[in-house]
């Protein structure tokens, strides 16, 4: 048996010497240059020249063995890499210069073995120590992103490819749709946002009370189900990562919403026949829903790279929800100042993540007190804790407000007697206060901005569309439908 550690690291020295050689001889194209890296390079010799070469291409200088030798004698390099003579040879085993494209991917593919060894073997040595497993399992899985973004990743696209990729985007497109994304199921928002789109960071954000995750599970249910509570011919595959509810009440809150039964007697069993037909018949829907919900409390953001990355792979999930942000932790490896710039590294991390897993993440919010000193309680865009950060990340904002939460408010609003007005539906006005949530679109990168109305059912969880909005919608081709309230109805089939 040979001992795995007598043998010798992965290495191609002679490829190494004839691409040395070849960039020494003649003048290479910049997208050789590009592919030279230092590290790659086994010889430390080799790590030495190529840092001279690459610094000198850099700065337009003229190689040749003679200007190597003298920027490498500055340096105090030339004597450790075997000095003039060494350059010389190096230039006699560089037999062609044409495949030199080659020599570079073998050479990186050596690189690429030693380095999954070294970063193997760290975690390996670690593992039989005292370290946390889940430490070691999140520096293993970056080590290797790392090595694959900046080795293999191409980020740069040319004008051909990205009208290639708009050409895509309207061929997908439907054209009686106000939307590009997924639809969040409610049309007078998809209306204004033009739908949850790939990469997107979103946020919603409210004061305790506001109806933020009756929001959220509501959204996540009109993923699977349509506007009849029955499942869709093509779900779209949802997450949620619950830090401050457990699994079981968000379930109870969905089979709430769905059912139309108030979410205490089903957590209580007070259930008439009908009821229990009807909520065992909506269990064995959600039974099949294509959601997934983890309810790790204080879940780093780490954990959720790693967790989210799984559920697109597993799953194939489209969306994924966190409620809230606030109770997220920053990364363990890395030290914050204050809780300000933790909350900064946690949102850039969070758009990141969209990006690189083309998925939308739509994170709950809470909102400062300031809102409680304004007149109407109105939140706006700057109530927003560690606002700077979370602002300029998210491509969607939007703050949800109950008049109804407020008495004064309420009373105001009845004796003005005018209505809300709704700049980007011409002609809706509302008068009827009692279970409306209003959507502020408080920033929107691919939309409009502006106040949206909804209906609250607060009894079975449910945020659903406004029937005077929806007829309202400029250019409205979609079908004018009053929301049924099904909660009055004992039997819905």
């Amino acid at each position: 048996m040979i001992d795995q550690y007598a043998k010798v690291p992965p290495s191609a020295i002679d490829l190494e010497e004839a691409v040395l050689g070849a960039l020494i001889l003649q003048k290479q194209p910049e997208f050789i240059y590009a592919l030279v890296k230092p590290e790659i390079f086994y010889k430390d010799a080799h790590q030495r020249i190529c840092r001279v070469l690459v610094d000198m291409r850099a700065r337009r200088l003229p190689i040749d063995v003679w200007t190597v030798a003298q920027t490498l004698k500055k340096n105090d390099d030339l004597k450790e890499i075997g000095g003039a003579f060494y350059l010389t040879e190096l230039t006699e085993k560089a037999p062609s210069v044409t495949n030199i494209e080659y020599h570079l991917l073998v050479i990186t593919q050596k690189f690429l073995q030693r380095e999954i060894i070294r970063v193997s073997t760290q975690a390996i040595n670690n593992s039989y120590g005292e370290s946390d497993p889940f430490e070691e399992m999140s520096c293993l899985v970056r080590e290797i992103d790392k090595l694959k973004k900046t080795l293999f990743k191409r980020s740069e696209k040319n004008m051909s490819d990205l009208l290639t990729e708009l050409q895509e985007d309207r061929a997908k497109a439907k054209p009686d749709s106000d939307i590009i994304g997924l639809s969040s199921g409610k049309k007078a928002l998809d209306y204004m946002t033009k739908g949850h789109q790939p990469n997107n960071l979103i946020i919603k954000a409210a004061r305790p009370g506001m109806g933020k995750t009756a929001d959220m599970c509501s959204e996540i249910l009109n993923c699977c189900f349509d506007k009849n509570q029955q499942p869709l011919q093509e779900p779209v595959p949802v997450g949620c990562f619950s830090l401050e509810m457990t699994g079981k009440s968000l379930v109870n809150r969905m089979l709430a919403n769905l059912s139309s039964i108030r979410s205490i007697n089903i957590r209580l069993n007070r259930l008439t026949d009908q009821e229990t037909i009807r909520l065992v018949y909506y269990e064995d829907l959600l039974r099949d829903a294509p959601i997934v919900i983890d309810d790790t409390p204080g879940l780093s953001i780490d954990e959720f790279e790693n967790k989210a990355a799984l559920w697109v792979a597993l799953y194939g999930v489209k969306k994924i929800y966190i409620d809230y942000l606030q109770l997220m932790t920053g990364s363990s490896y890395k030290k914050h100042q204050n809780r300000d710039t933790e909350i900064g590294d946690i949102s850039r991390r969070l758009k990141r993540a969209a990006k690189e897993l083309d998925i939308t993440i739509i994170a709950l919010c809470q909102l400062s007190r300031e809102v409680e000193k304004r007149k109407w309680n109105i939140p706006i865009l700057s109530d927003l804790r560690e606002s700077g950060s979370i602002e300029q990340d998210a491509d969607i904002v939007e703050l949800l407000w109950r008049p109804e939460y407020y008495p004064e408010v309420m009373r105001d609003l009845n004796q003005d007697g005018k209505g809300i007005d709704f700049r980007v539906f011409p002609g809706l006005k509302i008068t009827e206060y009692s279970q409306l949530i209003i959507t502020i679109v408080a920033k929107c990168r691919e939309g409009e901005t502006g106040n949206v109305p909804h209906r609250f059912k607060a009894d079975i969880m449910r945020v659903s569309d406004h029937p005077q909005a929806v007829m309202y919608i400029p250019n409205n081709k979609h079908e004018i439908f009053t929301v049924p309230d099904q909660y009055q109805n004992d039997n819905p089939f």
